[in-house]
């Protein structure tokens, strides 16, 4: 699998602002934009190079680290209004 670089801790506090503002239910698209300011569609991108699916896979891969678990996928948009899919999360304490 291809990989990303990415700050797990920064994942970790995204997260838990979450928990300290009783979010219970979030998507890769809330974690994305909380993470780079925005979401927006990889259009015409090989999901092997997508950083948004690379992040997603990040995400399921370190579930439990994470304190997250897989919900399941929804239709979404992105910050431009392009119809894209996005997966639920649970956040557990």
């Amino acid at each position: 699998m291809d990989s990303i670089p990415v700050s797990h801790k920064r994942i970790i506090a995204i997260l838990n602002n979450f928990r300290e503002s009783s979010k219970v239910v979030t998507t890769t698209i809330e974690i994305i934009k909380k993470y780079n300011g925005g979401f927006y569609s990889n259009k015409n991108t090989p999901v092997s190079v997508s950083f948004n699916a690379l992040f997603g896979k990040l995400l399921r891969a370190n579930e439990e680290h994470y304190g997250i678990i897989f919900i399941d996928y929804i239709s979404a948009k992105d910050d431009l209004g392009n119809p894209t899919k996005t997966a639920r999360w649970k956040i557990i304490d």
